[in-house]
């Protein structure tokens, strides 16, 4: 099959899938002008063109470029914060990648883009693939027929600069991170595959949704399989590769105080992937939101994704395990995801924490409204981050903007963004961050004409810092033209953590805990408040602000600084958050005591040693479906450990481990409950060659090169101590596939 020019229709759940990282140092050339694109009268380039990515062939030849000579760039990474002299550079950088490509039998392969900030021209051993345009959202591209076993070279052209027609357009107040600020991935697929899938509750409290098959084998038998449920459909897809699924049964409902979910197996005749998905329902009932018909309040913070303790673009778990553990800390059960779409760890982790999320858009102040152009941009970024996040339970929330200024063109653009995202997926509540106007002195209207579209009513209001002082919030009364739950979110103040002065100095700790308690005094008398995302979780990098000595270029309305340290109004929100937390919140984010513990499951692991490689696997199906390990599996009623570990080598790669010996004791719990207790074993060499099964691929790997990223992220912590042979015990706290506590502890060396 050939490479189209042109985006490949998304893949869902990409994580799950078999996938080669080409993270690492990617070769960057600066390139203000263009040149390596278009020559000085403005056409296309051909053989001088930098994505051709050539080499000199001869002593006499020009070449006006040197991917091999130049210098590199961490991806996933903003370059901004990885070089002083680019902290500022808006403009076209050229990124170069060799790469070899070995993802076994798999037929078809795409070139996977997480994210790129904010114009991205891709080629593809000289071949140009195509153009995406938005810095949030993920795309890819069909490479099957372009790439070589050997010596592949991946050039993206990224360009960053603000445009007038652009979502967002030349005015935001973050910082422009640009680059390849997401993961790249190589992802191999069958022939026939299962590009997407969706599973929600409907209105009845039946589990619906479809699968979608993309391939030249389009009609074929589909299961879907909830095993812990004891829950199954088996159906067939049409003529174009579709079914749709209606399962009726019985789940636990996801909520904050259980965040449940489930292994979900998806299978065609050929292909198999699994999800953690988790069910609920999500409604509005007057001015509450009811969460499976019950109201509850949204007790939110706002968070822009930026790094904890670097002023760069976030992009790996660590970043989110650190800002949603402060959500978590403030009493928080709902997250705002401002401006713009969030990677995917965080929705995920978000997911498995049980923390509510508003996804929005970069709509933001304000755009071309009458340009088509601008309007199919916001559409294919809105549907971007709906196809990539509809199967997570934390999202509640879609919102189509922020602070929009009221225009004929403008409500009509914003009305046909709504009714996009409804067709998409209408299980969902939709929302704008709107702005209210005073109907006299002491009142605040909300009649914003968008209003009526929306389920959820966003509302900024900045009373005590951009409007007027603290204490005007006192006389404040709210009005709203419509019967809906309002939700407030943005407020704040401006603080430079550590500057101290009386209530009323501005930039002070004592000022912005002065607005938060006028404003929390407010907010509780508005009768049809559903909920709060104060602004902001953490200081952020933004243009906007250059006061030296207080903002020096950060908007410092945060809870806690750029350096992690909390703000007293941080404490302040926290005491009003949690005095109104339910007791299953609070019990809920007791971590849980490892006394008396007891496993759900018992599992083995088996690391086969012959020389200086240790034998690996990508796990096709089963609990790790997708990553790197070591064979091995749960042991069965009245099997030992030791036979489990023997068995599961054999069935997976078709081989018989030969002195298998215990190094370590591995526990596992997971917040929703689930444990597992698992024990490591190693071997020192195998009868037989390994071989393919339908249960794993065989990978033999340098000891010294084990391939981390694709495993899971306990693996790194316990795993060379396996390979130095020492003796270990370990216990890890999961959230999902998140780990958010952990623990290992050495015994005696030992010989190898």
């Amino acid at each position: 099959m050939s490479a189209t020019k042109g985006k490949a229709p998304l893949l869902q759940n990409v994580q799950a899938r078999v996938s080669a990282s080409l993270h690492g140092k990617w070769q960057f050339i600066i390139d203000p002008l263009e040149h390596g694109y278009r020559d000085y009268r403005g056409a296309q380039q051909q053989e001088e063109g930098y994505f051709n990515d050539r080499r000199p062939t001869s002593r006499t030849e020009r070449l006006e470029y040197d991917f091999d000579a130049a210098e590199t760039l961490d991806v996933p990474g903003d370059w901004n914060s990885q070089r002083s002299d680019l902290l500022w550079y808006e403009g076209a950088i050229w990124y170069r990648r060799r790469f070899d490509a070995d993802l076994g039998a798999h037929q078809r392969l795409f070139l996977h883009f997480a994210a790129v900030n904010y114009q991205a021209r891709v080629f593809l051993n000289g071949q140009e693939l195509g153009l995406h345009v938005g810095g949030f959202t993920p795309f890819q591209f069909e490479v099957t027929s372009l790439v070589h076993a050997t010596d592949n070279s991946v050039v993206v052209l990224v360009d960053n600069r603000r445009r007038t027609e652009g979502v967002p357009a030349l005015g935001t107040d973050w910082w422009n991170f640009g680059g390849l600020t997401r993961e790249v991935l190589l992802l191999g697929t069958p022939g026939t595959f299962i590009r997407d899938y969706s599973l929600q509750l409907d209105d009845q409290g039946n589990l619906a949704g479809f699968v979608q098959l993309d391939g030249s084998q389009l009609q074929q038998r589909i299961r879907v399989t909830i095993a812990e449920a004891q829950l199954e459909l088996v159906t067939h897809t049409d003529q174009q590769g579709l079914a749709h699924i209606e399962l009726p049964g019985t789940v636990k409902r996801w909520s904050p105080s259980c965040p449940k979910l489930y292994d979900v197996v998806f299978q065609c005749e050929t292909d198999k992937i699994r999800d953690h998905i988790g069910f609920r329902r999500v409604d509005t009932s007057g001015h509450q939101v009811l969460l499976n018909g019950e109201p509850i309040f949204l007790r939110g913070i706002s968070l822009h994704e930026q790094a904890p303790f670097h002023p760069a673009r976030a992009h790996s778990v660590d970043d989110a395990r650190t800002l949603l553990g402060w959500a978590m800390e403030l009493g928080a059960n709902c997250v705002r995801l401002a401006h713009y779409p969030h990677n995917e760890n965080i929705v995920r982790l978000a997911d498995a924490l049980g923390l509510l999320v508003w996804a929005e858009v970069p709509v933001y102040w304000t755009l071309q409204w009458q340009n088509p152009d601008t309007l199919a941009n916001a559409t294919t970024q809105l549907t971007e981050l709906v196809t990539r996040d509809k199967n997570r339970a934390a999202v509640v929330i879609w919102s189509v903007g922020n602070e929009t200024p009221i225009s004929e063109s403008r409500n009509h653009f914003m009305r046909a963004l709504v009714d996009t995202v409804r067709q998409l997926d209408p299980s969902r509540l939709v929302s704008a961050a709107l702005e209210a106007n005073y109907a006299d002195a002491t009142t605040l209207r909300i009649s914003d004409p968008l209003g009526a579209e929306l389920d959820v009513i966003g509302c900024n209001e900045y009373l005590g810092w951009y409007d007027g002082l603290p204490d005007k919030a006192d006389s404040i009364h709210w009005r709203c033209d419509y019967e809906k739950p309002v939700f407030v979110s943005e407020f704040g103040a401006d603080a430079l953590q550590g500057r101290h002065g009386d209530p009323l100095t501005r930039w002070t700790e004592e000022y912005q805990v002065n607005v938060y308690q006028h404003q929390l005094a407010m907010l509780e008398r508005v009768p049809f408040l559903c909920g709060m995302s104060p602004w902001i979780l953490a200081d952020f990098r933004s243009p906007r602000r250059p006061l030296p000595g207080v903002l020096d270029y950060y908007n410092r309305k945060g809870l806690i600084s750029d350096r992690g340290v909390k703000k007293q109004a941080f404490h302040l929100l926290r005491a009003h958050y949690t005095n109104g937390a339910d007791a299953t919140d609070t019990k809920r984010r007791t971590l849980p005591s490892w006394d008396n513990w007891l496993a759900v499951d018992r599992a083995t692991l088996v690391f086969v040693f012959r020389g200086e490689n240790v034998l690996l696997i990508r796990k096709l199906r089963g609990l790790g479906a997708g990553k790197v390990n070591g064979p091995g599996g749960r042991i069965e009623p009245g099997e030992t450990a030791i036979a489990c570990a023997k068995r599961e080598v054999q069935e997976e790669l078709c081989v018989t481990p030969q002195n298998l010996e215990q190094r370590g004791e591995l526990r596992f719990q997971f917040v929703d409950g689930y444990s597992i207790h698992g024990f490591v074993f190693v071997a020192d060499d195998c009868i037989g060659e390994p071989t393919a099964t339908e249960e794993a691929e065989p990978l033999w790997t340098h000891r010294a090169a084990l391939p981390f990223d694709q495993m899971w992220a306990d693996d790194r912590l316990w795993l060379p101590h396996l390979v130095a042979a020492k003796r270990f015990r370990g216990r890890f706290l999961f959230a999902g596939d998140f780990m958010l506590e952990h623990e290992v502890l050495l015994e005696d060396s030992i010989g190898s």
